[in-house]
């Protein structure tokens, strides 16, 4: 059975079980903290980071690459538009959340949540209080986007919608 390396705090592994729901697969969730990691993890993901999919001598990390990986090997359902202009679109959307909403909301997640209780530190008000103030950033954008369509694009459920969920 393919096993995920990841914790669920991540929002890049939370993109990829529900990746693999969505498409009926299973696996085993390994779980593995990004920090400090041992140099034996760091042969499977050179950058250290999570999530990390193997499958017996299969390994590959990054949520983007692992979903598209799975696509391929796994094509139904599609959780990738067959248009290519839609399947621009939804590559879009998936980046965007993977950087710019990774950026103001993992600023909030990590000084409130992770710094504060695993690392027992005293969050950063300044960096959190700029995070929240972009906020309006993210979602005006994404409203505008979606308008009053039930998904992001296509008019089905897709890789925009877990991405950005």
């Amino acid at each position: 059975m393919p096993i995920i390396h990841g914790a669920n705090l991540s929002p890049f592994v939370r993109k990829l079980r529900v990746a693999m729901t969505e498409k009926g697969l299973p696996y085993e969730l390994k779980p593995l903290i990004p920090f400090g990691v041992a140099a034996e993890y760091k042969k499977k993901s050179p950058l250290g980071k999570i999530p990390c999919y193997e499958d017996g001598d299969f390994v590959l990390p990054d949520s983007s690459c692992i979903i598209a990986y799975l696509e391929k090997a796994h094509p139904q359902p599609a959780l990738y538009p067959s248009d290519p202009k839609l399947y621009g679109r939804a590559l879009w959307y998936e980046e965007y959340a993977d950087s710019r909403m990774v950026e103001i909301i993992g600023t909030i997640f990590f000084q409130r949540v992770v710094r504060k209780n695993l690392m027992k530190q005293d969050p950063d008000q300044a960096l959190v209080d700029t995070a929240i103030g972009r906020l309006p950033e993210i979602f005006d954008y994404l409203e505008a986007e979606i308008g009053s369509n039930e998904y992001l694009v296509g008019g089905r459920f897709s890789i925009a919608d877990i991405a950005v969920a």
